[in-house]
């Protein structure tokens, strides 16, 4: 990238650090990109990631009316463009100019979330359209300018934005219901027979899994025979035994299932390690950036984390996304979970009560890795290897 000034250079040194901490698969998928393309990818997030902190981070205004305020004082900045005073608005204006970028898009994504400033509720189908539009598809036209994608195949970009933010409310309908937001038109759930209190039970019924079986999903699949399909019958069999407990009726209830919500369970294990004179040091919730990107986080400067896949089961479904996907063992684990969807850092003798404690929330539980120093592990904050006799 040519020679910038200081604030130019803030702006997107700053918008790379936001990409980094809150979305590592994100990042990681932006570090695959050539190069004169990332400072623009990571300008742009920045400043959607900001408006998003706006309605939904930890020092967000308290009120709806101020945090709609807050939206159009960011998005007054980016109309101010480089004059503005915020280094990051500077940065995507920059990378706007140097790539053509059409930033009048994001109107439409401050549009989206100000409908975010307070509770949703969601009347139609193209209510929630115009909304994915805003939140979605908005991000992915200026994306497809960014990465030099024909100008007549921008809108198609867009609309794969708002397959994936569909996606996202169908996985999220429990989490977003808690947060009184509830996305899926309300036309469409009184045609199904679906209430809020349906939106926020622990398994998905009938009536949720016929309601998100018209957006052409094929829920109704049986679970092996996609399994197998994908597959093949050796690796089918494989996966499947080596996760025995999983429900195999259709993907649409593998798909269905609700994110695990782990607070009960980790405070409970929590007292357990406490009231034997030990503590929980560090806890990771296995979110983007899978594995490396996060078990690291609730750990010093100079200790690694040293895992050993074998220790835990990765569940078939994973599988499945990696031969979709075209991603191996390795990769599931960096880019998901691989089936492990929390870590607690105890001391060792710790470590049979803690999970007992967690078998009594019905949490699965394994002694999975170890702490070691960062030169143990080569310089490394996340590595895996056979970890030896371990409780």
């Amino acid at each position: 990238m040519p020679v910038m000034d200081h604030a130019l250079r803030e702006g997107y040194e700053t918008s790379r650090r936001m990409q980094r901490r809150h979305d590592p698969t994100y990042y990681f998928a932006t570090r695959r990109l050539p190069a004169e393309l990332r400072p623009a990818t990571h300008a742009l997030y920045g400043y959607v990631r900001t408006a998003d902190q706006i309605v939904d981070g930890p020092r967000r205004p308290a009120t709806p009316d101020g945090r709609r305020a807050a939206l159009d004082a960011w998005e007054a900045e980016l109309e101010a463009g480089d004059a503005s005073r915020e280094p990051i608005v500077r940065a995507l204006t920059d990378a706007a100019a140097r790539h053509r970028l059409p930033l009048g898009e994001l109107r439409t994504y401050m549009r989206s979330m100000r409908i975010d400033c307070a509770p949703v509720r969601i009347s139609s189908w193209e209510e929630l359209v115009a909304y994915m539009d805003g939140s979605a598809g908005s991000v992915g036209r200026i994306m497809a300018a960014l990465l030099g994608v024909p100008a007549r195949h921008h809108s198609d970009l867009g609309r794969l934005g708002l397959a994936f933010q569909l996606a996202n409310f169908i996985r999220d309908v429990r989490e977003d219901r808690r947060l009184d937001r509830v996305y899926l038109p309300t036309e469409d759930r009184e045609r199904f027979g679906v209430s809020e209190d349906d939106l926020a039970a622990e398994h998905a019924s009938a009536e949720v899994r016929a309601l998100v079986a018209q957006w052409d999903l094929d829920l109704t699949e049986p679970y092996q025979v996609r399994l197998r399909r994908s597959l093949g019958d050796k690796a089918a069999d494989a996966a499947v035994a080596e996760a025995p407990n999983e429900t195999m009726a259709t993907l649409g209830e593998i798909l269905l299932t609700p994110t695990r919500i782990y607070a009960r369970a980790v405070l409970a294990a929590r007292s357990a390690v406490r009231a034997g004179g030990h503590d929980v040091h560090a806890i990771a919730h296995i979110t983007g950036g899978g594995l490396p990107g996060n078990v690291p986080r609730g750990l010093p400067d100079g200790l690694a984390a040293r895992l050993d896949p074998a220790r835990w089961r990765m569940p078939s479904v994973m599988r499945l996304f990696g031969a979709l996907g075209g991603l191996d063992d390795k990769e599931l684990r960096a880019t998901f979970n691989g089936g492990l969807g929390m870590t607690l850092v105890v001391p060792r003798a710790a470590a049979e009560r803690a999970i007992g404690v967690l078998a009594e929330q019905r949490i699965e539980a394994a002694v999975v890795g170890e702490v070691v120093s960062t030169e143990e592990a080569g310089g490394a904050r996340y590595v895996e290897g056979q970890v030896g006799t371990l409780a």
